[in-house]
């Protein structure tokens, strides 16, 4: 029904399931953020900036193997993932050690 009123006709065909990946994604990604925040809320930034190399790479190769085989459904695949290596990332980041940001005086 979305993706009638939503797409022109010829849009129309694998919308349903590109659209749950899309969200899948987008829902993934939401857990991520919070994940990212703690890990800037405890001074670890740096480590973030690293932990956000690895889904890029993982996209990409993922990318380059479904994309040319499913079109939009492989890269919104792709997408998700990458959010999942994500999260992953940011859970190491807040399990690694970490020493306080401010030194008590």
């Amino acid at each position: 029904p979305v993706a009638q009123v939503m797409l022109a006709e010829p849009y129309r065909d694998g919308a349903p399931e590109l659209m749950v990946w899309i969200s899948a994604a987008y829902g993934i990604r939401a857990i991520a953020l919070v994940l990212e925040n703690c890990a800037y809320a405890i001074a670890q930034p740096r480590r973030i900036a690293v932990a956000k190399g690895v889904p890029v790479i993982v996209g990409v190769c993922v990318a380059l193997l479904l994309v040319p085989r499913s079109g939009a459904i492989g890269a919104a695949l792709a997408n998700c993932a990458a959010q999942l290596v994500y999260v992953a990332a940011c859970a190491v980041v807040l399990r690694l050690p970490s020493k306080p940001a401010l030194q008590p005086t």
